[in-house]
């Protein structure tokens, strides 16, 4: 048997094809490690890098969120009633990052914007308070009822009065709400617990 393996391998021909099987072997078994090694190193958490921003209270620590869309930078066009923190809110769903397209786009004065102007929207990381979802306070409150002020919404009261937002059909089953998007100012809501 060992005879018949060492006469193949007499042939020149053989002895190649050996040497390039265990060529290929070694490659292919090299990239598989490596792709190995760099799989497990670009999954370990990266700590969240922290800031203070202007227009937070002082001491309130903000985090930089990692998800970022690949669609920046890009151009905006400034419409009537446009704020950089409404344009924040939206592009990047903080307003804290306002303080990125003021920086970029080198605003002396970033309350002055005129329709029209058109602003580069960076590419960056959206900004949020420390402790917080999504920008909403993560402190659960106590309170039992809870009363509908100006701009609110059942999802930020759920937010705010669970740290789960998803608990706001909790508040619409309790309070017997048909449209949970239609709440009043001044209404009072039970808060169930």
């Amino acid at each position: 048997m060992w005879k018949d393996i060492a006469k193949k391998f007499n042939n020149p021909e053989s002895m190649i094809s050996l040497i390039l099987g265990v060529v290929v072997i070694l490659v292919v078994g090299a990239t598989l490690i490596n792709l190995a090694k760099n799989k497990t190193t670009s999954t370990s958490p990266q700590p969240e890098a922290t800031t203070d921003v202007p227009g937070v209270p002082v001491g309130e620590k903000v985090t930089e969120q990692t998800t970022m869309s690949a669609d920046f930078p890009k151009k905006y066009i400034v419409k009537e009633g446009d704020t950089l923190w409404n344009i924040a809110l939206v592009s990047y769903s903080s307003g804290y990052n306002w303080v990125d397209i003021a920086a970029t786009n080198t605003l002396s004065n970033p309350d002055n914007l005129t329709v029209g102007m058109e602003l580069i929207l960076p590419k960056t990381k959206p900004i949020y308070p420390e402790g917080s979802i999504n920008g909403v306070a993560a402190t659960a409150t106590k309170e039992e009822n809870y009363t509908v002020k100006q701009g609110d919404n059942l999802w930020q009261i759920a937010c705010q009065s669970y740290t789960n937002c998803y608990r706001y059909t909790d508040i619409v089953k309790a309070n017997g709400l048909s449209n949970p998007n239609q709440i009043e100012i001044g209404q009072v809501l039970k808060i169930p617990r």
